[in-house]
């Protein structure tokens, strides 16, 4: 069989399966419904390409974000040309979530605020109780507890107003999360306890046992192990009876192995951890992975079992870094340094110290965000601008009709009647070209206010790495002083020892980096040094460094390690710094040069 004939006898194959599908009122299989989206819809109406799409997306963000992310615009873009308020909602959340897992929390909110909105202007009420909690998420991750809990608390009310016991339980449960963290444990323990409740009128297996790992960590909290264990070992039994497959049955595994920790059993410990990790490559839950090795490696850390520790951390590394889990990839760089300095192991921390700043600058960059926004409306503008020119093709074919038209009047009225309407017609279609040349315009302005709205992002990101830069400056410093404090004292006279000694000291004394955070400052605060130079011309260059990083509202010690100079000589400098700006002590410098420039 020839090859064209083969794809042609197997597209066949495809479309009858298709058919019978539809006939039975079954949904196509996943793999199948990829095939045609990335055909672009073929044989499926817009309603069923975003159904797909909104289920491709979720599937693909268990396990590749990259994919998840590709679908979510995709779908995005579609459900925005068609209007469809409730897929725009779906895909904005999902975006969130994808931006989220990336550790990008400023941005991911913008998305998840944007799917509120869209979901209150269709007025669908559960979505937006939804859209709220994933905003309390996001607090949750940035450490804003009482805004979280203040989230939790309004999606509550809204769960309990319409009746909706799962909501109402979700709600109970994150509450308890923010009671744990504050830890008020009798108020957490209290709260999953209403959810398992809530959780058994609704009589799902999967909930309730969900509920029994919660109230399980709580009681492990509260140093109660024994018991908590007992806890968990009944939500076990329900995730294996049900057969779950899902990362809740790994989850339960690792809370297993924080009960045996609480009662000293090493060895259980480890082999509930391990059980975890093996769950979690059976089912291809990969994105739990770095997380669980994360896990591993502080417990082997915490034994003193440093290869281990060592072992589990590359291999997180490996992971985090193919899934883009850079908060995941930033706590593995960090244990490994604790590690390094453990092993006093000099190089591996001036090795892994640059990445790990470098991480962590980019966790604040709006990269992702700022592509989704440029494709989006690069995307639309596309569009209508295709749309535009067919529309002037069209005007430009129908005004050479027109004037055939208007010869042809002179011989039949008949003629001139069809004329007459070509002429409507064509009015018609001017005023579609008219309006296409109008939301042509409106793109490009949307495309300005865009650009202009990553431009201040841009400003802010800097600003964040000016203070990121200067702490880094000043944690390098430290650790090369620290190092050399450490190399002194054991005393060594070898020839070459002494050589990186003196390398290091010159690395502590180098300027290069002060340059370049001098270049940032100058950057964001460009009319700082003028202006302090104009008004008291007599402050040295030195003091000119001092009053840029108090503008950064630094303190004295962090100062003190970024200019190599001791505390008390800090303190004197301010003090000349104050006489020479003829300010009183109880003026605060930082307050004073936020409101000179």
């Amino acid at each position: 069989m020839s090859y064209k004939r083969k794809q042609k006898y197997n597209l066949i194959i495809f479309l009858l399966l298709f058919s019978l599908a539809l006939l039975k009122g079954e949904g196509l299989p996943l793999d199948s419904a990829e095939v045609l989206i990335m055909q672009e819809g073929a044989y499926l109406s817009v309603e069923e390409q975003l159904y797909y799409i909104d289920r491709l997306a979720g599937d693909y963000s268990h396990k590749d974000n990259v994919k998840a992310l590709d679908f979510a615009n995709k779908g995005l873009a579609l459900s925005h040309r068609t209007g469809n308020k409730e897929f725009q909602s779906s895909f904005n959340a999902m975006i969130g979530n994808i931006l989220m897992n990336h550790g990008l929390m400023d941005q991911a909110l913008v998305h998840y605020k944007k799917a509120l909105y869209l979901n209150e202007s269709a007025g669908l009420t559960s979505q937006s109780a939804w859209r709220i909690n994933s905003i309390g998420i996001i607090y949750f991750r940035q450490e804003l507890y009482d805004l979280a809990l203040e989230k939790f608390k309004e999606s509550y009310n809204i769960f309990a107003e319409l009746e909706d016991l799962y909501g109402m339980a979700v709600e109970l449960n994150n509450q308890g999360l923010i009671q744990g963290i504050n830890k008020k444990h009798d108020e957490e323990l209290k709260l999953y306890v209403k959810a398992l409740k809530l959780r058994k009128n609704l009589d799902d297996k999967k909930l309730i046992a969900h509920s029994l790992t919660s109230i399980g960590n709580a009681k492990i909290h509260q140093g109660n192990n024994l018991e908590a264990m007992n806890i968990l070992h009944e939500a076990l039994d329900i995730y294996l009876e049900i057969d779950e497959k899902e990362d809740l049955l790994g989850k339960c595994y690792l809370s297993i192995s924080d009960a045996w920790n609480g009662l000293k059993n090493i060895d259980s410990t480890e082999h509930y951890i391990h059980q975890a990790e093996k769950f979690f490559i059976k089912e291809n839950l990969n994105m739990h992975l770095p997380y669980t090795l994360t896990k591993s490696a502080q417990f082997y850390y915490n034994h003193k079992q440093y290869n281990k520790a060592l072992g589990q951390i590359n291999k997180g590394l490996k992971l985090a870094g193919k899934y883009g889990l850079r908060p995941d990839e930033l706590k593995l760089l960090e244990l490994k340094m604790d590690i390094a300095g453990e092993l006093n192991d000099v190089t591996t921390v001036m090795e892994i110290f640059p990445k790990y700043i470098a991480l962590k600058d980019t966790i604040y960059r709006g990269e992702v965000t700022q592509a989704i926004t440029r494709t989006e409306i690069s995307r639309n503008q596309e569009i209508n601008v295709r749309d535009l020119q067919i529309q002037q093709l069209e005007i430009g074919s129908l005004k050479k009709d027109k004037v055939q038209l208007l010869l042809w009047l002179v011989f039949s009225l008949v003629v001139a009647f069809a004329g007459i309407n070509r002429f409507i017609y064509i009015r018609k279609t001017s005023k579609r070209f008219m309006k296409q040349q109008k939301e042509i315009h409106d793109q490009k302005t949307k495309l300005l206010n865009a650009e202009q709205e990553i431009l201040s992002e841009e400003l802010e990101h800097k600003k964040r790495l000016l203070i990121a830069k200067a702490m880094s400056i000043a944690q390098h410093h430290e650790i090369l002083i620290d190092t050399v404090e450490r190399l002194n004292d054991l005393d060594i006279t070898n020839t070459k020892v002494q050589q990186i000694i003196r390398h290091l000291n010159e690395q502590a004394r180098t300027e290069e980096e002060w340059k370049e955070f001098e270049t940032v400052f100058g950057e964001v605060h460009q009319d700082f040094y003028t202006s302090l130079k104009n008004k008291w011309p007599t402050l040295t260059p030195r003091e000119l460094k001092l009053c840029a990083m108090l503008k950064l509202n630094l303190n004295t010690k962090e100062i003190a390690s970024l200019t190599n100079l001791t505390v008390r000589t800090i303190g004197e400098y301010r003090t000349q710094i104050r006489k020479k700006l003829g300010l009183t002590r109880d003026i605060n410098l930082y307050t004073f040069f936020q409101e000179l420039v």
